[in-house]
């Protein structure tokens, strides 16, 4: 009997990515999320000689996100949000004395009073500007006829490094301009959607 097609290897220029918050976004290439884990050694008294492993912790390596350049400025101000939330917020700065420094540092403790408080509940994520930049992330990865076989969920994602477009140069070839993105987060998910023989035909396994 020959082997079905839907058994072979994932092409990997079959994927789509969603961001949270943006309702359309398309990559020339994409990163995908790993994680590596750090181990520490410690002796006990009597087998110094054998020190024993334990895991120490997980790092998650940062993904990077490219697609030619538009004028679309949906990425470029994602990542300014978090130095926008550093650096445009007024009320966190503290003015040199005579220069209304008493009032701002009143606003501060006002607001900083306020954080507080909306820290111990949830938050809408349309609703809690200036500190929505980070993001849930997902990439799809699908077969030949378009059905999703491998989806991974990075969580909390946020921009670390940007760059808007490729460096000018005269003498190169006529190749496109790219905008990329380099992001970090504190974790993910793999979830899986096997394709299971039925009734002759390929159906998807709701099942994650």
């Amino acid at each position: 009997m020959a082997r079905s097609s839907a058994r072979d290897p994932l092409d990997k220029y079959r994927w789509e990515v969603q961001v949270e918050g943006f309702s359309k976004v398309g990559f020339t290439q994409s990163g995908v999320p790993k994680y590596s884990i750090t181990t520490k050694e410690y002796a006990e008294g009597g087998a110094h000689l054998n020190p024993k492993s334990i895991i120490d912790k997980v790092s998650y390596v940062p993904i990077t996100l490219s697609r030619g350049v538009t004028g679309d400025t949906s990425f470029a101000k994602w990542a300014s949000g978090a130095w926008d939330l550093v650096q445009n917020n007024a009320v966190f700065r503290k003015d040199p004395p005579g220069e209304d420094g008493d009032f701002i540092d009143a606003v501060a403790s006002v607001v900083a009073s306020v954080v507080e408080a909306l820290a111990t509940k949830p938050i809408p994520s349309s609703k809690k500007y200036p500190f929505s930049y980070r993001r849930t992330v997902t990439i799809n990865h699908v077969n030949r006829t378009g059905q999703t076989i491998a989806t991974y969920v990075l969580f909390n994602a946020y921009p670390i490094a940007y760059q808007p477009a490729s460096d000018f140069d005269a003498l190169a070839d006529d190749g496109l301009s790219i905008e990329t993105l380099t992001l970090a987060y504190e974790g993910f998910e793999a979830r899986y959607n096997p394709l299971v023989a039925a009734g002759g035909g390929l159906v998807a396994n709701a099942s994650t």
